[in-house]
C-alpha cells in the first residue's frame, strides 16, 4: 500500500472516530442529566470522556512530528487502535450505567 493511500485510510478512520466520539459524549451528556444515576457513576462517565479525550489529543499531535512515513504510519494505527479499545469500554460502561 503507499503512502498516500495509507494516509487517506488514517484520516478516514479519525474521522470516523470522531463521529463516534461526538455520539459518546452525547450520550455521556444525556445520562448525566438523568436524577436516577448516582454521582459516583457520573463520575465514572465523565473521567471515560476525559480519558478518551487525553488520547485523542494524543493522536493530534503525532501528526505535527515528523517521523519517518512508515513509523507514522505505525505510530497512528496503534494510537487509532487504542482510541476504539477505549471508546468501546467507555460506551459498555455508559450502557451499563444507562441500563441500571
Amino acid at each position: 500500500m503507499d503512502e498516500l493511500t495509507r494516509r487517506f485510510q488514517i484520516a478516514a478512520q479519525i474521522a470516523e472516530w470522531g463521529n463516534r466520539m461526538a455520539k459518546f459524549i452525547h450520550a455521556v451528556g444525556e445520562v448525566g442529566r438523568r436524577a436516577d444515576v448516582s454521582d459516583d457513576d457520573k463520575q465514572e462517565l465523565k473521567e471515560a470522556a476525559e480519558n478518551l479525550g487525553k488520547l485523542f489529543r494524543i493522536v493530534a499531535d503525532m501528526v505535527h512530528k515528523d517521523p519517518k512515513a512508515a513509523e507514522l504510519f505505525e505510530q497512528m494505527t496503534a494510537s487509532l487502535e487504542r482510541l476504539n479499545e477505549e471508546l468501546i469500554r467507555g460506551n459498555s460502561l455508559l450502557e451499563k450505567i444507562a441500563n441500571k
